[in-house]
């Protein structure tokens, strides 16, 4: 634990699929802390999955994925459905569903 993997999209639509890191070692995740910047309530619809194959459909990290809406201290998500990444894995985002206006979404990975 203590291990940071920070990354941020600018600009984030409704159908982002953007590789984020491939890992040659077993990771396990321990915590996600995820924020938007933007206005009008925004609101961002999305999912982190893991997998050797990039062009499958991967593992979720946490099934049916995760809606956030926090613009201020961020959402800590602490609890998984499949936190353990096996060595030699892709990392990847997909958002599913957005509202209002949607500048930034920023999610660190703690593993």
């Amino acid at each position: 634990t203590g291990n940071l993997r920070p990354f941020s999209i600018d600009l984030p639509t409704n159908a982002e699929n953007a590789t984020l890191f491939f890992t040659p070692i077993a990771l396990t995740i321990t915590q996600l802390r995820v924020v938007l910047r933007g206005t009008s309530s925004p609101s961002m619809t999305w999912t982190l999955r893991h997998g050797a194959d990039r062009s499958a459909a991967g593992t979720e990290v946490n099934t049916g994925g995760k809606t956030t809406t926090n613009t201020t201290t961020g959402e800590n998500i602490t609890s998984f459905d499949s936190a353990a990444i096996a060595a030699n894995s892709w990392v990847w985002l997909k958002t599913s569903a957005s509202a209002g206006v949607i500048n930034e979404i920023s999610i660190t990975i703690v593993f």
